[in-house]
Order: C-alpha cells, then sequence, then structure tokens
C-alpha cells in the first residue's frame, strides 16, 4: 500500500469546510453561543481570500495555514484547529491508502 499525505491546499480547503459545520452546529443550540461563532468566523474569515492568493501563485497555502494557526492561538482555539489538523489527515491518509498492483495485473489485498 502506498500512503498518500494530503497536500496543505487541501487540507485549509477542508478546515474551511469544518468550520463552516461548527458555525451551523453552534447557530443551533438552544442557547446560541455567540462566542463560538465569532471565534470560528474570526479565525476563517480571511481564507478565502487568501486561496483565492494561492491560486495565482502570490501566497502559499502553507503561509495560510500558518494564519489561520496564529489567529486560533490569540482567539483559544489553537487547540480546535490541531484536532482539526490532525483529523483531516489521519482521515485523507486512511482514504489514500492505494493496494499496488501485483505482477500478474490482479490487486494483492
Amino acid at each position: 500500500m502506498v500512503n498518500i499525505e494530503i497536500s496543505t491546499e487541501e487540507l485549509v480547503y477542508r478546515l474551511v469546510y469544518m468550520a463552516f459545520l461548527e458555525i451551523r452546529e453552534a447557530s443551533r443550540e438552544e442557547n446560541l453561543n455567540r462566542a463560538r461563532l465569532e471565534k470560528s468566523a474570526d479565525v476563517f474569515h480571511n481564507v478565502p481570500l487568501q486561496l483565492y492568493l494561492v491560486s495565482k501563485g502570490e501566497l502559499s497555502a502553507e503561509d495560510v495555514l500558518t494564519d489561520i494557526l496564529s489567529r486560533a492561538r490569540r482567539r483559544g482555539v489553537e487547540n480546535w484547529i490541531v484536532n482539526l489538523v490532525d483529523h483531516e489527515r489521519e482521515t485523507w491518509s486512511r482514504r489514500s491508502k492505494i493496494q499496488s498492483p501485483s505482477d500478474d495485473g490482479t490487486a494483492q489485498g
């Protein structure tokens, strides 16, 4: 099996996806947690424009991830982001394991 690492850019997109899920979940709570919503939004509000700059080659995905972690640290939610990163890397690793074909053309299992 070959283990393919998730790219930093893909990871950032997945983090944004997870942040929107977090915001949606927080907004549905009976006692609306405005602080939780505000922290999530603050950490991620620059990311779409930063990803645009990544697509133009003006910024690296690593810079975007560093900014996300920095904002999370300032807002006191760094552990949340680190856990999301670890979860996404682990999930990607499990999904991306591929089987190498054997010499006779059949897949090994």
